[in-house]
């Protein structure tokens, strides 16, 4: 009885032991076993196509490996390369259960619209490790300055592919530009330094004029519009807080720029230009206006919005009375109407595009004019402008030429 106890003990514990041994073979899988591998974003999962910051992908690895892993990511919807991994390859070492990896724009500014690209496991050092579900979901928006597109002028874009064959995407968001201004003989001398031209590379952000329609789409360019705007800046300050000759001299000048508190480092200068309208029919575009000058006479132009942080706190002063001195006195001016005609003024359309451009007011010889025109060329993905400008107390017209790349 006795002999057959300690049998029946011995099986016991030889069967715990296997059972125990199993146990702790679950804890370290076989080769046959998949180790999965499980990506997750605990925080935003957001990107715009501007920032510079990134988002966080953590990868988790089901059993800590007993030797290096490497696992390679790869996006799925990432047209247009907007995306782009800091690492494509993550590396477990023995032990090492989490790894991360960032993700962050490439700064193309391609999109008009957002985007979800997917972040997906695709391969693995080692057979056994295999990616787990579906991977991680990042949205990317348009730059933070592009505005985003409505449902309705999505459809209209939508109606005009269909109707037209033309994918206005192309021309929507933020274009690439070449902007070259060739300077009349004598302006080119007396303000543009000896410079026979300049050229700006940039980029517009174009979009959809709420007044589009799908035979006759019309476009907004709510930044850098022509790619001029810090040429315009340049020829602002320079007829106004920069002209020590004139305009710093005029009492009215000096009162204006002291009442509305010129800090270089910290004025802005915005713009903006609509009323470009394309004819499917033709494909023929229209961009001048009828506006008015200073004067109080309608010309035709650009219709060019500005907005001026100098002239606008100068508006917000009105009713007010700023001092300078003035030949060893103190004088007292008060802003209004008056105070803006006579010269204290610091409105960027009296400085800028003053001049009729539909045909050729200053009369040089040889013209400086050229006829305001515009082409798309669809098939070489090229949209451009050509325009006579002028500025207060100019010499003539300069020449603007006009070049966006257009989206493939």
């Amino acid at each position: 009885m006795e002999q057959k106890m300690k049998k029946l003990l011995n099986s016991l514990l030889v069967l715990m032991s296997f059972f125990l041994v199993a146990c702790h073979e679950e804890e370290i899988p076989t080769e046959s076993m998949t180790n999965d591998v499980e990506l997750t974003i605990p925080s935003t999962a957001l990107l715009s196509e501007d920032d510079t910051t990134s988002v966080s992908v953590h990868a988790m690895i089901a059993f800590a490996p007993k030797e290096k892993v490497e696992i390679k990511l790869a996006f799925i919807g990432n047209d247009d390369n907007i995306l782009r991994l800091e690492d494509e390859n993550v590396v477990f070492n023995p032990g090492q259960k989490e790894a991360i990896v960032r993700v962050r724009s490439n700064g193309n500014h391609v999109l008009s619209v957002p985007r979800t690209v997917t972040l997906q496991v695709v391969s693995a050092s080692t057979p056994s490790v295999k990616g787990f579900g579906k991977g991680v979901k990042i949205t990317v928006n348009p730059d933070a300055d592009i505005p985003a597109l409505t449902s309705a002028q999505l459809q209209l874009i939508a109606d005009v592919k269909t109707k037209y064959g033309v994918d206005l995407m192309r021309m929507i968001g933020k274009i690439p530009v070449e902007t070259t201004i060739t300077f009349n003989t004598a302006d080119k001398e007396t303000f543009f330094k000896g410079q026979a031209q300049r050229t700006y590379k940039g980029y517009s952000v174009i979009t959809l004029a709420d007044d589009a329609t799908v035979d006759a789409p019309t476009f907004k360019m709510v930044s850098n519009p022509m790619g001029l705007t810090t040429f315009l800046y340049d020829v602002l300050k320079r007829k106004t807080v920069e002209d020590e000759e004139f305009f710093m001299q005029t009492p009215y000048g000096r009162a204006a720029v002291k009442a509305a508190d010129y800090k270089e480092d910290k004025e802005t200068f915005d713009v903006s230009l609509g009323g470009i309208t394309l004819d499917m029919s033709t494909k023929a575009i229209t961009f001048t206006t009828q506006k008015e000058n200073q004067y109080g006479d309608m010309i035709t132009g650009l219709p060019f919005i500005y907005h001026y942080s100098l002239w606008e706190r100068l508006l917000q002063k009105r009713g007010s009375i700023v001092e300078i001195e003035e030949d060893g006195k103190i004088v007292g001016y008060t802003i209004d109407d008056d105070f803006f005609m006579q010269g204290g003024s610091l409105n960027p359309n009296k400085f800028l595009g003053m001049s009729n451009i539909s045909n050729d007011e200053f009369g040089n010889n040889p013209s400086d004019w050229v006829a305001p025109s515009a082409t798309l060329d669809l098939q070489k993905g090229k949209l451009s402008f050509l325009f006579p400008w002028d500025y207060a107390d100019g010499n003539g017209y300069e020449q603007v030429s006009v070049v966006y790349t257009l989206r493939p």
